[in-house]
């Protein structure tokens, strides 16, 4: 992925969800869940929302997204961001997506543990 960046100019942005376990055990699934979007080549955290009680990642990444400049960015994320609106979102704010390490080029398609799951058209 660095050398891909490299040679386009692009940026590269993780986002992934991270769980505190050591977190006071009051909340409903006894720790707190974090998403956050992290800047790669700069080793920086460019924002942060956390998963509100009964919620999931897929509902909180597009709120984290949402408050990002993802022109020129290409913006990579596990199995739990294979989701077409969240690609739909990366592409419509200026960004490149990369659903758990499968460029989306063209024909868009979204891969979990290197097993098709479906196509997504834009």
């Amino acid at each position: 992925m660095k050398a891909a960046c490299q040679s386009t100019g692009l940026v590269h942005v993780t986002v992934d969800g991270k769980s505190a376990r050591s977190s006071p055990k009051d909340t409903f699934t006894g720790c707190l869940h974090l998403v956050s979007a992290w800047a790669v080549e700069n080793r920086l955290v460019l924002g942060a929302r956390c998963v509100p009680e009964g919620g999931h990642e897929i509902t909180t990444i597009p709120d984290l997204l949402a408050a990002l400049d993802l022109a020129g960015a290409v913006v990579t994320i596990d199995a739990a961001g294979c989701q077409a609106e969240i690609v739909r979102q990366i592409r419509n704010q200026g960004g490149d997506a990369d659903v758990d390490a499968v460029v989306m080029v063209g024909r868009e398609r979204c891969v979990a543990g290197g097993k098709h799951v479906r196509s997504i058209t834009t």
